[in-house]
C-alpha cells in the first residue's frame, strides 16, 4: 500500500541511528554513517548517509526529507523519539538538533536508559535494511563515495515505503 494511504492525521515520529563501513579498493576504506527516521504509525521511512556522527546530521535528516515530506501531505510533525545519546540530547542553545526542534515547534521524547524495546521498530528497520539492501548492495558493486550508495539506498526507501508490503496502518 503506497505511503499516502497509510498516514494518519496525527503523527508521531521515532529516530534511529547506526553506521556501516565500506571498503573502497582505491582507498583503505571509508566510514559512513546514516541516520534514519520511521514513522511509527505509517511505517514510512527516511534515511540519510553521513561522513560523522554529530547533532547535525540528525537535524539535516529532518531538515531535508522528514518534515517536507509531512508539510506535503498536511501533516504536522509533532512529536520524535529518540535515545539519550549526545548526538539527540542537549541544550538547545548550543545543540544543533535540538535547536532545530524547538524552531520547528516539534516535542522530543527520550527513551528510558538501558531500554533498547522502546527503539524496537527502528531497529527493526536497521535489520530490515541490512539484509534487504547493504548486504545485497555491497556485494553486487564496490561504492567509492556515499553519493553512490546514497542514490543505492534512496531507491531502496522508495521501494520499501511505495511498493514493499508490511503492517503499516
Amino acid at each position: 500500500m503506497p505511503y499516502a494511504a497509510r498516514l494518519a492525521p496525527r503523527c508521531f515520529g521515532a529516530l534511529g541511528e547506526s553506521s556501516a563501513e565500506l571498503v573502497a579498493p582505491a582507498t583503505d576504506r571509508f566510514v559512513c554513517d546514516h541516520e534514519t527516521s520511521l514513522d511509527t504509525y505509517s511505517k514510512v521511512a527516511f534515511a540519510k548517509l553521513y561522513g560523522r556522527k554529530t547533532p547535525l546530521p540528525a537535524a539535516d535528516l529532518l531538515n531535508d526529507r522528514v518534515v517536507p515530506f509531512f508539510d506535503s501531505h498536511r501533516i504536522p510533525l509533532a512529536r520524535v523519539l529518540t535515545d539519550r545519546g549526545t548526538k539527540y540530547c542537549g541544550n538547545p542553545e548550543h545543540h544543533e538538533y535540538e535547536f532545530y526542534l524547538a524552531v520547528e515547534n516539534i516535542d522530543h521524547t527520550r527513551t528510558k536508559a538501558r531500554s533498547p524495546q522502546t527503539k524496537g521498530i527502528v531497529e527493526r528497520l536497521h535489520k530490515t535494511m541490512l539484509n534487504e539492501f547493504y548486504r545485497i548492495a555491497l556485494r553486487r558493486k564496490i561504492y567509492d563515495s556515499t553519493a553512490a550508495l546514497q542514490t543505492g539506498l534512496d531507491a531502496w526507501l522508495d521501494q520499501y515505503n511505495n511498493e514493499r508490503e508490511h503492517q503499516g496502518r
